[in-house]
């Protein structure tokens, strides 16, 4: 009983990273593999046609919010280069933001904070405490 209670905090470590993951995982699969990036470019450029944005940054920032949320998400279930998935999906958390913010300036929350939330969390947790990660056995920070 004593080993299990000794370990709580790691476990509660992992369910957050999980929770996270899979949120990222899920989204990123579904701009990937079934809408598509190009799709996805599509409905952000013709919600913001009227910006001062360039053509070329809504498929550059569709690709990078795609790929980023499914691998950075693939990467915090397994616990591996989790520093970097943290820096990589932040950037995604403030480029989607900005972008629809320049949408509608009054959306709806609901998708970004819980992950904005979880990700800081996580961020302010030192590494070595998530013990149950592939970055914990193969001693990578």
């Amino acid at each position: 009983m004593e080993n299990l209670i000794l370990h709580l905090p790691a476990a509660g470590i992992l369910f957050l990273r999980l929770m996270l993951g899979m949120l990222f995982l899920f989204q990123g699969y579904e701009k990937v593999a079934l809408i598509g990036t190009s799709k996805v470019a599509e409905t952000f450029r013709y919600e913001l046609k009227k910006s001062f944005l360039p053509d070329w940054l809504f498929s550059a920032t569709a690709l990078y919010s795609s790929w980023v949320e499914l691998i950075g998400g693939a990467l915090l279930i397994l616990g591996l280069l989790k520093p970097l998935a943290f820096l990589f999906l932040g950037v995604d958390l403030i480029l989607v933001t900005a972008a629809m913010g320049m949408m509608n300036p009054l959306w709806d929350l609901k998708h970004v904070f819980p992950r904005m939330i979880l990700l800081v969390i996580l961020m302010f947790i030192p590494i070595a405490q998530d013990v149950f990660s592939i970055d914990h056995l193969l001693n990578l920070w």
